[in-house]
């Protein structure tokens, strides 16, 4: 214990230790910030966004229903001895827990009060508040480094510290609070913010163990379609082992998830090339039957708007995720007969991947 009370020491600021947890917190201030993280082995990250802000305005604003944290946090990259481990977002790691677990981490609210006595639960929205009045907040969410998507061996995907490379955290942060807004909102109806306290803090779920080597790597891509028929390909001829692709579906300006309705025209699959043949290495599945199926047959505790996931490993063993063995590896996804394509449909696709 008195090792790892030395390395938070070197964590300015520093909370004090508690436990096996270390916190360190920035402020928000529309930038980017870095965090180095304690040098010890992670099973995983606690992320807290708390403060209070004062907020007028005439017309009637709309928040986004993403919560605070989603809104002012852009992206968040993760670095560890080796390289970029991390580039999530928030509802990144909710709709994740959610899928897994059944539920995701808290998140309160009170207008009209610079403290949470009495706060509401769920993400904020400006329903209930007095315009020139304070509101407060705290949202927290997880990002776990043991690997959640599995039921064994996930004690091998433990963040560990190399001996030489800081591991750092790294939050890209919107440049006002205009982002708690629907953007289609916010022209209309302009809020004007005023004596703006929020802070980012970041506990450390340390551990003894020493993890087993392997990484859990998680990065997006996005593709934006503007037609009723459309289709695309995400390249992963990089990945090493495939664990899951996690597919969120929305259009417009506010990215509104697709309905139940119109997932069930979007349809997914998985292409290989090896030795210039090609097969189906995941046959076409539409992404309305996805949302109850994730292929490995792992039991779903929530369905989610939009949001799916293609999972590749087999009987919840780590060791089962899809090997790339092929020349070319791609993800397809197409539609065809979407109504609103003039707004523009978004397709995120976070790529799950153990190397």
């Amino acid at each position: 214990m008195a090792g790892e009370e030395k390395n938070a020491t070197t964590l300015k600021p520093v909370i004090p230790y508690t436990g096996n947890e270390f916190s360190n917190e920035v402020k928000y201030e529309g930038t980017k910030k870095d965090l180095v993280l304690p040098k010890a082995t992670h099973k995983g990250l606690q992320v807290t966004v708390y403060g209070k802000f004062t907020h007028t305005y005439a017309g009637a604003p709309v928040a986004t229903g993403n919560g605070i944290a989603h809104d002012l946090l852009k992206d968040i990259e993760i670095e560890d001895g080796v390289g970029d481990l991390r580039n999530v977002r928030p509802q990144d790691m909710r709709r994740l827990m959610k899928v897994l677990q059944g539920s995701d981490s808290p998140a309160l609210y009170q207008h009209n009060a610079t403290e949470l006595t009495n706060p509401t639960t769920g993400y904020f929205t400006f329903a209930g508040h007095t315009s020139g009045q304070v509101t407060s907040f705290r949202e927290t969410f997880h990002i776990p480094f043991e690997a959640v998507i599995a039921e064994a061996s996930f004690l091998s995907t433990l963040m560990i510290w190399n001996g030489r490379k800081d591991n750092v955290i790294r939050f890209d942060m919107a440049k006002t609070l205009d982002a708690i807004q629907k953007p289609s909102n916010v022209g209309a109806n302009p809020v004007v913010y005023t004596d703006v306290d929020i802070k980012i803090r970041v506990e450390s779920i340390v551990t003894a163990l020493d993890g087993g080597g392997k990484r859990w790597v998680q990065r997006p891509q996005e593709r934006n379609h503007t037609a009723a028929a459309q289709g695309d390909y995400i390249t992963l001829n990089d990945v090493r082992n495939l664990a899951s692709l996690e597919i969120l579906a929305t259009y417009g300006a506010d990215n509104t998830p697709v309905t139940f309705a119109e997932a069930e025209k979007i349809f997914v699959d998985l292409i290989g090339k090896k030795n210039g043949v090609t097969e189906n290495v995941k046959n076409k599945i539409s992404l309305a039957d996805l949302m109850f199926n994730d292929l490995a047959k792992k039991a779903q505790k929530d369905i989610i708007p939009g949001y799916a996931r293609m999972n590749f490993i087999n009987g919840s063993l780590l060791d089962s995720a899809l090997a790339n063995i092929y020349d070319d590896l791609w993800f397809r996804f197409y539609h065809s007969g979407l109504a609103n394509y003039g707004s523009g449909y978004n397709f995120r696709v976070l790529i799950n991947e153990i190397s």
